[in-house]
């Protein structure tokens, strides 16, 4: 692979979450973190030409002048993800119950923003796309736990990832694309044992995987 030498990412994250108790047995949680990342250097002067690759794309057209101004600017993702949960304690010894909600981003992999290795299908391209869209995911999980015996806690809880606008390698067009979502759903029962100050002593846990529906788009052409 061959990248460009002075392509750099900066980074700047500020993250904030409270936590409301409106009634004895109820907490809510709430938060949300903020995301300012730029790279530089992605393009190349070679790269300044239309390649077919950037459709519905917000960072720039496909034009000369879109790859242009990339070029001199660079290329910045901003985005807020927020951050929720409800937390429910019954006045039952040991029962707790929670719900937990959240979202966040991942920038394209440098490299595949400049990977500078030539294209046989594509003339004078590379196999780069300086514009690529960051990866969003989403979370979901649920959890209730309950202490049946002193020092002992079983957890049992539910999980759901989904991701879109994963980066995969096209081999048809040689390139890099946001061609991909997936979704993963799954059950986690945990055994612990707990000390006195809460601290997990042993555990034991079972994780499975549930069916779920993966899906792949077509390659953009």
């Amino acid at each position: 692979m061959f990248a460009l030498p002075n392509s750099q990412r900066r980074s700047l994250a500020v993250f904030a979450q409270d936590v409301f108790s409106p009634l004895s047995w109820l907490d809510v949680v709430a938060g949300a973190r903020l995301d300012l990342i730029q790279d530089i250097g992605i393009i190349s002067s070679a790269q300044i030409k239309s390649d077919g690759l950037c459709a519905a794309s917000p960072f720039g057209d496909c034009t000369p002048r879109g790859y242009a101004n990339l070029q001199k600017n660079g290329k910045t993702y901003f985005q807020v993800s927020p951050r929720a949960g409800i937390v429910i304690k019954p006045p039952v010894a040991g029962l707790v119950a929670k719900v937990l909600y959240g979202q966040a981003f991942t920038p394209p992999p440098v490299a595949a923003l400049t990977n500078q290795t030539p294209s046989e299908n594509r003339a004078g391209q590379s196999f780069a796309n300086p514009l690529l869209l960051p990866i969003q995911s989403r979370t979901l999980e649920a959890q209730i736990s309950v202490e049946p015996w002193k020092q002992q806690m079983i957890r049992l809880g539910y999980f759901h990832v989904e991701t879109s606008d994963e980066v995969v390698y096209d081999a048809l067009n040689q390139a890099y694309l946001n061609n991909a979502r997936r979704a993963v759903n799954g059950v986690e029962l945990e055994l612990l044992g707990i000390g006195a100050d809460t601290y997990p002593l042993s555990s034991a846990t079972v994780r499975c995987l549930l069916p779920s529906p993966s899906t792949w788009t077509s390659p953009t052409q």
